[in-house]
C-alpha cells in the first residue's frame, strides 16, 4: 500500500524517545484495535516511536492499553528531563462514532468514558488517508528521511515493507488483479492507526498542501545488520 517505505531507510535500529511535547495517536478499532504514536521534530522530521496491536479485543481493552503506554511514556522523557510535560492527541477512524440500532455506544463513546478523550479524524477518503503517510515517507529533512520508525514497532514496520497489501484475486485467462482496497490483516489495522494519527498532524493533503518534493534516492547498499523482518 506505501511501496516508497524502505526499512533501510525509514527504519531505525535504535528505539526512539520522544521529547517533551505533543504527540499524536492514531487509533483503528474493529476485533484487532491498533494504535500508532508520533511525534513531529524540531526539525521537521516524524518519529513513530511506538505501536499497540490486539489480536482480538475491543476499545475498552485499547483505551486502558492507550493510558497506560502514555503513563510509561511520561514516565521515561520525566527521567531524562524532570518535570517535562508531555500533551496527546488522539484521533481515530471517524466510522468509530456511527451508532447502529441495536447499541448506543459507540468505539469512539467507550473510548472517552475510558479516559481517551478521543475525537474523529477529517476525513475517511482512502486517497487522503494514504497520502498523509505517503507525504512524509518521500519527503526529506535535511537530507533525512522525513520520518523514522522506532525499532519497537515491528508490526507497523512489516506491515510497511510488504504486509499491508492489496490482495491479488485469480481472473479469468491466468492475470492477476488487484482489490482496490487493502486487505485486512494483523498489519493493516495499525498502519490504518497511523494515517489517521497523521492525517490531522499536518499531513492532511488538502487542509496542508506542499509543493511536492523530490524523492529520496534509496540506498543499495545491503540491509541493516539489525532488521525487524529477521527477528
Amino acid at each position: 500500500v506505501h511501496p516508497d517505505y524502505s526499512d533501510m531507510m525509514h527504519g531505525s535500529a535504535e528505539e526512539l524517545i520522544p521529547v517533551p511535547g505533543v504527540v499524536y495517536v492514531g487509533v483503528d478499532y474493529g476485533l484487532q484495535p491498533a494504535a500508532a504514536f508520533a511525534q513531529k521534530q524540531a526539525d521537521g522530521q516524524w518519529w513513530v516511536f511506538d505501536e499497540i496491536v490486539n489480536e482480538d479485543g475491543d476499545a475498552e481493552t485499547l483505551a486502558g492499553q492507550i493510558k497506560a503506554r502514555c503513563a510509561e511514556w511520561d514516565a521515561r522523557v520525566q527521567a531524562i528531563r524532570p518535570g517535562a510535560a508531555m500533551a496527546y492527541s488522539f484521533k481515530g477512524d471517524p466510522s468509530g462514532d456511527n451508532r447502529v440500532q441495536t447499541d448506543r455506544n459507540t468505539p469512539g463513546t467507550i473510548m472517552r468514558l475510558n479516559g481517551v478523550p478521543i475525537t474523529g479524524a477529517s476525513s475517511n477518503d482512502p486517497v487522503i488517508r494514504r497520502a498523509a503517510l505517503d507525504r512524509p515517507l518521500t519527503r526529506t529533512v535535511k537530507g533525512k528521511p522525513g520520518i523514522l520508525f522506532s525499532r519497537r514497532c515491528r508490526v507497523l514496520r512489516k506491515g510497511l515493507v510488504g504486509g499491508f497489501n492489496y490482495k491479488r484475486v485469480a481472473v479469468d485467462g491466468g492475470e492477476g488483479k488487484y482489490r482496490d482496497v487493502p486487505d485486512k490483516n494483523k498489519y493493516s489495522h495499525v498502519c490504518e492507526a497511523l494515517e489517521y494519527g497523521l492525517m490531522d498532524a499536518g499531513e492532511h493533503a488538502i487542509v496542508n498542501p506542499v509543493a511536492p518534493q523530490a524523492r529520496p534516492q534509496r540506498s543499495v547498499q545491503k540491509a541493516m545488520d539489525w532488521s525487524p523482518l529477521s527477528v
